[in-house]
C-alpha cells in the first residue's frame, strides 16, 4: 500500500502532470472564451481549477521561498550530498534506490546499508571534485529541478494565455502557439533546471570538506528508504 501511495504522489507531483493539466485549462480558455453564461461558469469553476493547479504544483508553492533563501552552508552540503549520491550509484549500481536531502549541518542519505559505502563515496567526490565539472553534483532527480520545471511551465503558459487573450487569434494560431509551448517546455526544462540548480540551489565555494560523523537517524520524509543516515560535515 505504501509503494502504491508513493507512486501516486510521484505521479501527482511530476512536473509533466501539472503542465498537462494547466495546458488543458489554457487551451479551453482560449478556444472557448468566457462570455455570457460561459462567464458565469468560468467564475464558478475558477477556484476549483486554481485549487487543482496549486495542488499539482505544491512543491513549487511550498518550497520555492525556502530553497531560494538557503544558507551558503546548506548549499555546500547540497552539493556534497549530490556528489556522494553520484559515487554511491557508481559503487552500488544505479538500481539501488539512494536518496538524500541537505541540511545546514550536513545531509541525509537513505537506502544505503553500510556507513563505509557513504564514507567512500564522499571521499571519492571530494578527491575528484572539480568546479568545472558540474556532472558530479548536478542531478536531474533533484527536487530543485521539479520546482524549476513547474515554475517554468506556469510562467510559459500564463504568458502565452495573456498574450493570446488580447490579440483575438485564430484557432490555428492558438494551436501553433500551444504546440510551441509544449516543444519549448520539453526542450528547455531539464537544461534550465540544471542551470538554476547549479547557480541558485547549491554552492561549490569551499576549499575542503570532511565527515565529522555518520549516524543512523529516523525516517522523516515519506520517500526515504531504510536505513537513513545523517552525515555531519566539516566544511573548510
Amino acid at each position: 500500500m505504501e509503494k502504491i501511495l508513493l507512486k501516486f504522489i510521484r505521479f501527482i507531483f511530476n512536473p509533466i502532470t501539472g503542465f498537462i493539466f494547466y495546458l488543458i485549462c489554457v487551451a479551453t480558455h482560449l478556444y472557448y472564451p468566457p462570455e455570457g453564461m460561459g462567464l458565469v461558469l468560468f467564475v464558478f469553476l475558477l477556484p476549483f481549477v486554481l485549487f487543482i493547479v496549486i495542488g499539482l504544483n505544491l512543491p513549487l508553492f511550498g518550497s520555492l521561498f525556502g530553497r531560494l533563501t538557503m544558507s551558503k552552508t546548506k548549499k555546500i552540503n547540497h552539493a556534497l550530498e549530490h556528489g556522494t549520491i553520484y559515487f554511491l550509484r557508481k559503487q552500488l549500481g544505479k538500481d539501488v534506490k539512494v536518496g538524500g536531502s541537505a541540511e545546514k549541518k550536513g545531509f541525509r542519505i537513505s537506502g544505503v546499508q553500510k556507513k563505509n559505502d557513504i564514507m567512500q563515496a564522499f571521499e571519492r567526490f571530494v578527491d575528484e571534485f572539480n568546479q568545472k565539472n558540474p556532472d558530479l553534483f548536478v542531478s536531474l532527480r533533484c527536487g530543485s529541478n521539479i520546482l524549476t520545471s513547474q515554475g517554468f511551465g506556469i510562467i510559459l503558459l500564463t504568458a502565452t494565455a495573456i498574450a493570446l487573450h488580447f490579440t483575438n487569434p485564430s484557432d490555428t494560431t492558438v494551436a501553433v502557439a500551444l504546440l510551441a509551448n509544449v516543444l519549448i517546455y520539453i526542450l528547455l526544462r531539464k537544461s534550465l533546471g540544471n542551470l538554476i540548480q547549479e547557480h541558485f540551489f547549491m554552492s561549490t565555494d569551499f576549499e575542503n570538506a570532511k565527515i565529522h560523523s555518520i549516524n543512523k537517524t529516523k525516517k522523516t520524509i515519506f520517500w526515504e528508504s531504510d536505513p537513513v543516515y545523517f552525515v555531519r560535515t566539516i566544511i573548510e
